[in-house]
C-alpha cells in the first residue's frame, strides 16, 4: 500500500476541472496511486515501486499523452549532499503491446535508496509544443510502505473456540490431550491458530512457528473478465458516466466494455484501459449493488 503524506496543497482550476497539486510536497494521488506534479502546462505523474520509477506525462487535466517521441532522465540527490547529485540514470519509453505508450519508465533496484530525505529531479524533452519542449520536476522519493508482519500472540482459549479444540484434541507440541495441563492456550499468528496444553509449550512454538500452525489459507483469486456491456448494464453506465483510467466517456470509445471480478465490476472506454485495471484492479473495481 502505497503511503500518502499530508502536505499543503494549492488547488488550480485547469481546464474546466479542479485538479489538486502540490508545492515541493506533491503528495497527492494520481491516476495510477503515484505523485502528481506540474511544470508550466505540463502534468505529471511519479508512480515508485521495489524495482522501478515510472513517469507518467499527462495534460493538465490529466488524460495520458503519447509518450513514443519523449526521452527523459532521473537525477537523484541525497541528503547528505542535497545540493550535489548523487546519481543519475536515463528514462526509457514504457514497453506496451497493442497501444501507445503513456509512461517512461526506469527499471532500478531501490531498497539502496533511504527511505526519507531523497529527492528526484525528472527530466523530459520531445514534447511537441516548440515554446515548451522540455520539463522539469522534483519529488521527494516515496516508498511504498510494506505491511508490518505479522505478531505471535497467546492467550486463554474461550468458550467459542471449543468447536476447533475438539477437532483438534491434542497439543501440537507435547502430544497431550487439551486440557490435561488446565485450560488450552490458543496461539495466533496472523490467521493462523492452534492450541497448545501448556505455557510450556509456548517456546517451541515461538521459535519454530511455521512447525506447529497450519499453513496459511490461499489467497482467494477470482478471474477477470471483460465483456461488452448490454442493455442491462445501462443503468450502471449512466450513473458511472466516464472511464476511472482514461477520464473520457464512456461512449467515446465505440462503446463501454463491463470489466468485472466476482461481484466487483466497473465499466471502461476501451480495450486499451484494461491493462491498467488488471494491473491495479482493487484501484478500480467496486462491489456491485
Amino acid at each position: 500500500m502505497k503511503a500518502i503524506r499530508a502536505a499543503s496543497v494549492a488547488f488550480l482550476l485547469l481546464a474546466g476541472i479542479g485538479i489538486s497539486f502540490g508545492h515541493e510536497g506533491h503528495e497527492h494521488p494520481g491516476p495510477h496511486g503515484g505523485t502528481l506534479s506540474k511544470s508550466g502546462d505540463q502534468a505529471f505523474e511519479v508512480v515508485f515501486a521495489a524495482t522501478s520509477i515510472r513517469v507518467y506525462p499527462l495534460t493538465t487535466d490529466l488524460k495520458p499523452i503519447d509518450t513514443t517521441r519523449l526521452s527523459g532522465s532521473v537525477t537523484f540527490y541525497h541528503s547528505n549532499v542535497p545540493d550535489k547529485p548523487w546519481f543519475e540514470r536515463p528514462l526509457a519509453v514504457a514497453a506496451v503491446s497493442g497501444q501507445a505508450p503513456d509512461s517512461l519508465d526506469l527499471s532500478l533496484d531501490m531498497s539502496s535508496v533511504p527511505a526519507t530525505g531523497v529527492k528526484l529531479v525528472v527530466s523530459i524533452a520531445g514534447f511537441p509544443d516548440p515554446k515548451a519542449p522540455k520539463a522539469t520536476i522534483t519529488v521527494p522519493y516515496a516508498p511504498a510502505v510494506a505491511p508490518a508482519p505479522a505478531t505471535l500472540v497467546y492467550s486463554a482459549a474461550t468458550r467459542a473456540d471449543g468447536p476447533a479444540i475438539a477437532a483438534q484434541r491434542v497439543c501440537k507440541v507435547s502430544g497431550k490431550p487439551l486440557g490435561s495441563m488446565g485450560g488450552p492456550i490458543k496461539v495466533s499468528l496472523g490467521s493462523r491458530s492452534t492450541f497448545i496444553c501448556c505455557q510450556s509449550c509456548l517456546n517451541r512454538v515461538a521459535a519454530n512457528p511455521d512447525a506447529y500452525l497450519p499453513a496459511a489459507a490461499p489467497a482467494a483469486t477470482t478471474e477477470i473478465t471483460i465483456a461488452k456491456a448490454t442493455t442491462a448494464d445501462q443503468a450502471a453506465i449512466n450513473a458511472q458516466k466516464v472511464c476511472p483510467v482514461s477520464h473520457e466517456d464512456l461512449a467515446s470509445m465505440g462503446g463501454p466494455l463491463k470489466v468485472s471480478r466476482g461481484n466487483q465490476s466497473v465499466f471502461i472506454c476501451c480495450q486499451s484501459c484494461a491493462k491498467e485495471i488488471k494491473a491495479n484492479p482493487d484501484k478500480y473495481l467496486t462491489a456491485s449493488r
